[in-house]
């Protein structure tokens, strides 16, 4: 942090989110709404941080709504990481078609991967081919973050496909 850097003061809603995760460790799911601009992106950080510092997870996914949202999880996570006060080892990592995710994963090149929920459904089709869970059967303990998650209903295409990948025996918070 430079001299003139504030520390960072969590907002109360994202300290509570953290607090419930912490105190409800069996917790698989831990939906969070706020208003536009609140921070849903330092929520995710800190949360992650959270379950990492606690040798729970060591691998994150995050799932957005659109190309946009990609580059912009892309650019802005791994700075909201430090300014929160911890590193995230290679930056934030696309999951698409012209990255090799699950190589980078197995030589320890990056621990937050990026992807959309097309692409979770694409891939969620494909029975022979799924990259995606290879990915997340790499030997990793993963959390998923779901951004608009609720956008996903159960009931459409997006919402089965991300509750497919919740489902699976591989570790997942």
């Amino acid at each position: 942090m430079s001299q003139n850097q504030k520390p960072f003061v969590a907002r109360k809603g994202q300290a509570e989110a953290v607090i419930y995760q912490r105190n409800n460790p069996l917790l698989k799911v831990l939906p969070v709404k706020y208003p536009g601009g609140y921070g849903k992106t330092d929520t995710t950080a800190m949360s992650y941080n959270d379950k990492r510092s606690a040798g729970q997870v060591d691998r994150l996914l995050i799932v957005v709504a659109n190309d946009v949202q990609l580059a912009q999880i892309r650019d802005e996570f791994a700075p909201a990481c430090r300014r929160i006060g911890f590193e995230i080892p290679g930056g934030v990592f696309p999951c698409d078609a012209n990255h090799n995710a699950l190589g980078v994963s197995r030589k320890n090149k990056a621990e937050v991967y990026v992807t959309t929920i097309q692409r979770v459904s694409s891939t969620n089709r494909c029975k022979d081919f799924d990259p995606l869970r290879n990915l997340m059967e790499d030997g990793h303990r993963w959390m998923l973050a779901a951004d608009e998650y609720h956008h996903y209903s159960t009931g459409n295409d997006w919402g089965i496909a991300l509750r497919d990948y919740t489902l699976h025996p591989f570790p997942f918070v």
